[in-house]
């Protein structure tokens, strides 16, 4: 089984590396440990993001409100 990633993947594996780095843990060093969860605005921006980004709800089917295509090798394809 060939488990080298396609040029897309490559990409997105990036993207969301890059993305990881420069939002996510700068607030994770700020979080309290005893928060539950990210302050609202936070939450509400990183959620916009990833949408803009067009990886909000990757694992939801479409038929379900989730994207139209993908190609994260998930499904098989």
């Amino acid at each position: 089984m060939d488990f080298t990633m396609s040029d897309e993947q490559a990409l997105i594996v990036d993207t969301v590396r890059r993305f990881v780095e420069a939002e996510i843990l700068p607030l994770e060093a700020e979080l309290d440990p005893d928060a539950g969860e990210l302050a609202p605005d936070d939450a509400a921006r990183l959620t916009q993001m990833t949408r803009d980004m067009g990886f909000y709800g990757l694992d939801i089917p479409a038929e379900y409100g989730g994207p139209r295509h993908h190609d994260t090798g998930a499904d098989g394809h």
